[in-house]
C-alpha cells in the first residue's frame, strides 16, 4: 500500500472526512471510489444480507459505523487497515 490507507465512505459517514483525514486517510465518498482501490469502506449500516458476506460487496475491510464517533471509526480503521499491511 503506497501512500495514504483509500477509505470510501457513504454519505452519512462523509460528515467523518475530516477526522479521517486528519488521522492519515484519503477519503472518497462510496458512490464515487472505485471498490477495487480502496483500502476500506465505512457505512453507515449494513443490511442484513450483506452482514454474513462482506466479500460480495467488496473484498476490503467493512465497518459499520452507525453510532459510532469519529473516533470510534478511526480506531476501527486503523485496526482493520493495519492488520492487512
Amino acid at each position: 500500500m503506497a501512500g495514504k490507507p483509500v477509505v470510501a465512505c457513504d454519505d452519512d459517514m462523509m460528515r467523518f472526512r475530516g477526522a479521517l483525514e486528519e488521522a492519515g486517510y484519503e477519503v472518497q465518498p462510496l458512490h464515487e471510489a472505485p471498490l477495487d482501490r480502496v483500502d476500506a469502506v465505512v457505512l453507515s449500516g449494513i443490511d442484513s444480507t450483506l452482514v454474513g458476506d462482506q466479500r460480495r460487496f467488496t473484498a476490503v475491510p467493512v465497518v459499520e459505523a452507525k453510532g459510532m464517533t469519529a473516533r470510534q471509526v478511526v480506531a476501527a480503521l486503523n485496526e482493520k487497515v493495519r492488520a492487512r499491511m
